[in-house]
């Protein structure tokens, strides 16, 4: 078994059906998917990593596999909600692969937000192989985080209007001397 399979990436970016059961399924594949995960991670963040002069580098090699658990994690106990059958280990294979497109990071301005609308779909692909879900409940299982996620941004914000409106933060009003 060799470190990157190529056919393997190919049948995943192009959504062919069965790719990510088979991943699942192949006992072998965890090394395959942190080496895909952190070579996509570090081609899509090669111009931050060239402008901290490489200590971005170090954020991505210890936030990237934290990130990836999380909110593998997540998905994993939302999929078991609406029935998923996937271990946590076989469906962490499978959402490493799914962040393939984040290598599309590398192209200025486009490329982020292209990558991340297929990484989602992906992680959708992923979630219905793996899960064995139907398609309408692994959407269900992405966009549920990415809607809580989103409210919270929201109220955190919104709770920040009257600290933005007053001129900012002023420690001294906390001071309880």
């Amino acid at each position: 078994m060799t470190l990157i399979d190529m056919e393997r990436i190919k049948r995943v970016v192009f959504f062919k059906e069965g790719a990510f059961r088979e991943i699942r399924d192949d006992k072998n594949a965890m090394s395959q998917a942190i080496a895909v995960l952190y070579i996509a991670a570090i081609i899509g963040s090669i111009w931050m990593i060239l402008q901290t002069f490489g200590f971005a580098l170090i954020g991505i090699l210890i936030g990237v596999p934290i990130g990836w658990v999380i909110f593998t994690g997540i998905l994993h106990i939302i999929s078991m909600l609406f029935g998923g059958k996937s271990s946590f280990e076989g469906y962490l294979k499978t959402t490493a692969f799914a962040q393939i497109p984040t290598a599309l990071g590398v192209i200025p301005i486009l490329g982020s937000f292209v990558g991340g609308i297929w990484c989602l779909a992906l992680v959708v692909m992923a979630t219905k192989e793996a899960q064995e879900l139907t398609l309408g409940k692994a959407v269900l299982v992405v966009l549920i985080p990415l809607l809580l996620l989103a409210i919270l941004v929201l109220l955190v914000g919104l709770a920040l209007i009257p600290v933005m409106m007053s001129g900012g933060f002023d420690p001294g009003v906390m001071s309880y001397y």
